[in-house]
């Protein structure tokens, strides 16, 4: 008995089969359409289901696996921030160091270049350590310098590193003169002192110099130490002198000598 249905079913099968076999291509496309359009609800379902899963699973990541995500992310950042700077610093370097040697190679002197290595705490704007000395050929009472102008002269040279007094030293006095009328001073330091060191005194200048201010000063030559022409800076203001027999004033320095990185030192 139970086998007369199945052989029922079995039949009804074949026939719908073979009805399906004879049927047009067009009908039996209609009919594979209706068939898709039952499993279709399935599928949907199925697709928020799975994305639900994942979902549940994300949020059951340990809080601890996930603050350590956000530290080596930090840290990633970090080190790409501290990348963007070295090469920035780089970058200034390498741009001042072609400036450097541009200026070496317009001028007929014979220069060295310096690394300025330290500085005496106690007299920050007065002095610099430069990292030649008289194996290189340095020997005192050298003109050093920038492209920028004049920073000082070697006080002192030992055989591996020097001591470079600056400008406005009360050691490095300078022979100076004005570079468009040729009157001519000595530059010392500022009465008073100067912190940031960007100020010197032009003195003894004659009282009838007709002093302006922007006037650039050089040096005059005079003296042996420095060679003539060597830019100083621009004057600030000017005025008698106490005594009234000669006109001071006011220079700004063109070397910022608070960032001095390299320098060159004229050989004899």
């Amino acid at each position: 008995m139970l086998r007369k249905p199945h052989a029922i079913l079995l039949a009804a099968a074949s026939l719908a089969l073979l009805v399906f076999l004879v049927l047009p291509e067009y009908s039996r496309s209609r009919i594979r359409v209706a068939f898709g359009t039952l499993y279709l609800p399935l599928f949907t379902v199925a697709g928020p289901s799975e994305n639900a899963v994942a979902r549940a699973a994300a949020s059951l990541t340990p809080r601890s696996a996930l603050l350590d995500r956000i530290h080596a992310l930090e840290q990633s950042n970090e080190v790409l921030r501290l990348s963007v700077v070295e090469h920035e610093a780089a970058t200034r370097e390498s741009d001042r160091l072609r400036q450097m040697l541009g200026f070496a190679a317009r001028t007929s002197w014979k220069l060295r270049p310096a690394r300025v290595i330290g500085r005496d705490p106690a007299n920050w704007w007065q002095s610099i350590r430069i990292d030649i000395g008289t194996r290189d050929g340095i020997t005192t009472n050298l003109a050093v310098l920038t492209p920028e102008g004049l920073v000082g002269r070697v006080a002192e040279a030992g055989p591996w590193n020097s001591r470079v007094v600056l400008v406005g030293d009360p050691n490095c006095p300078v022979a100076a003169a004005l570079a468009d009328t040729s009157e001519t001073g000595i530059i010392r330091g500022v009465s008073g002192g100067d912190i940031q060191g960007s100020l010197v005194e032009l003195t003894y200048l004659p009282r009838n110099a007709g002093l302006k201010p922007g006037q650039r000063v050089v040096t005059s030559g005079q003296g042996g130490v420095f060679p003539a022409g060597i830019g100083i800076g621009d004057l600030v203001d000017s005025r008698p002198a106490v005594s009234g027999i000669y006109a001071e004033a006011r220079v700004r320095l063109a070397v910022n000598l608070g960032a001095l990185a390299h320098v060159w030192v004229k050989l004899p």
